[in-house]
């Protein structure tokens, strides 16, 4: 009886992979997976109050085994639906077909490097043939090198590891982190606009009797808090909590401040539809650009986009969307776009494919346009997201500075300064010329 129930379970999953129709099965053509970094240490020093039991042994920031581990089991999640059923991605490691991105942050790309171990394994790495062994050496004497050959066998690297290049950039931030001042700085002023919004002033009210009260006497901190100005407390206390060494007088509720993290970007960094079209649409750009190379192009043999990166990209990218939540995105969670032709197509339109979009494992119903199995008309979704693209160009929209907010004063007034500088020296051009006129007359007269 357990084998048959453990096959039906395993039937239903394949079935959901892909998507039986009759004879015919719809087929997994592409993927962009987007994580938040595992479980790191806290990115806030507070010598006071001391909440942990223990001090980090990982610099702040950084990620920690347990957020290795949580990548590393995601892979072997995902390896299983896209390697083993979906047959997406070959066995070993093929430039061609996979592609990496991270922001330029420690525990980003050592999420990227936790989970690509899982991706390939040790022993998955290129092997030399013998004949290649005598080439693979560096133009220098090295130390203990026929011990060291021996332990590699026919491995290029030890143990048959498999390195994976990760990219990194200007132009890979914009589509990661589009909501970070230093990537579009207009939101510096964005959000100083939003600390005077009523929608935000009302938000902050919900959280004064709960976790402002008790970082005021459990924590005896004084601060005028708000939604902003607690992050540093509520990301000690998530971090502490999570990688068990909060102390138990210093306990805040975990679903409170699940709730107030999220509230953070959704009432602040993301409350207007401004910012969150400036957040995501170098994303969603990317989305339905590389979708359509992967359709239309036939030298195209990218199949999938794995991408690492932070709470804020995840919460950013579904307030994008039209799908905030009311929690804050967890360490190593993952958004999934895929795209399916149905079966019985060619494959050579729009209308062949649809796109499923999943926040942990769950689809959602974009734009109210899927079906209850998460099936996104292609076109439509397509359509969606450029609608949900800001106007124009990205860095012209992004491109505020402090002094560009006074730029029109400053002109006004380096005006205002020229018209008096030269009223002055009209004055006093028109001052000595009067006197040498004066001059000139009396001495007309004398003679």
């Amino acid at each position: 009886m357990l084998k048959k129930i453990l096959a039906f379970l395993a039937a239903m999953q394949l079935a959901s992979l892909f998507e039986i129709n009759g004879d015919n099965q719809d087929q997994l053509y592409f993927a962009i997976q987007v994580t938040r970094h595992g479980a790191r240490a806290t990115c806030n020093h507070i010598d006071f109050p001391n909440i942990t039991t223990h001090y980090w042994e990982t610099p702040l920031g950084h990620l920690t085994e347990q957020g290795e581990r949580q990548h590393y089991l995601l892979a072997k999640k995902h390896e299983k639906r896209y390697r083993h059923q979906a047959h997406l991605l070959s066995d070993t490691f093929d430039p061609n077909e996979i592609l990496i991105y991270s922001t330029n942050v420690d525990r980003t790309i050592m999420s990227a490097y936790s989970e690509l171990t899982g991706w390939y394994p040790l022993g998955s790495g290129d092997k030399l043939a013998r004949q290649e062994r005598s080439q693979s050496l560096p133009p220098f004497e090295v130390t203990g090198l026929e011990e060291t050959l021996s332990k590699l066998e026919d491995d290029a690297l030890l143990e048959g590891f498999q390195p994976v290049p990760i990219h990194m950039g200007e132009e890979i931030n914009k589509i990661l982190k589009g909501q970070d001042e230093d990537t579009c700085p207009i939101f510096k002023k964005l959000k100083e606009e939003v600390m005077k919004d009523p929608v935000f002033q009302q938000r902050i009210e919900l959280y004064r009797d709960t976790v402002v009260k008790s970082l005021k006497e459990d924590w005896n901190l004084n601060d005028n808090f708000n939604i902003q100005t607690v992050d540093p407390y509520t990301d000690s206390y998530y971090s502490a909590m999570f990688n068990l060494r909060l102390k138990k007088e210093f306990d805040l509720g975990r679903e409170i401040v699940d709730r107030l993290i999220a509230d953070r970007y959704n009432y602040y960094t993301l409350l207007t539809d401004e910012m969150t079209r400036l957040a995501s649409t170098k994303f969603h750009n990317f989305v339905h650009t590389r979708m359509d190379q992967r359709i239309y192009s036939t030298d195209s043999p990218l199949r999938f986009v794995f991408m690492s990166a932070h709470d804020s990209t995840i919460a950013s990218l579904l307030a994008g969307v039209e799908q905030k939540q009311e929690t804050q995105p967890f360490f190593a969670t993952s958004i999934l776009v895929e795209l399916w032709k149905k079966a019985g197509t060619a494959g050579d339109k729009d209308e062949d494919f649809y796109a499923k979009y999943l926040y942990d494992d769950q689809p959602l119903n974009i734009n109210n346009s899927c079906d209850d199995q998460g099936r996104c008309d292609y076109a439509g979704f397509k359509n969606y997201l450029k609608s949900r693209e800001i106007e124009g160009d990205f860095d012209e929209a992004c491109a505020y500075t402090e002094s560009s907010s006074t730029t029109m004063i400053v002109a006004i007034s380096t005006s205002a300064a020229g018209l008096i500088a030269l009223g002055v020296l009209s004055f006093v051009y028109m001052k000595r010329r009067g006197n040498k006129n004066q001059q000139d007359f009396n001495r007309l007269i004398s003679s």
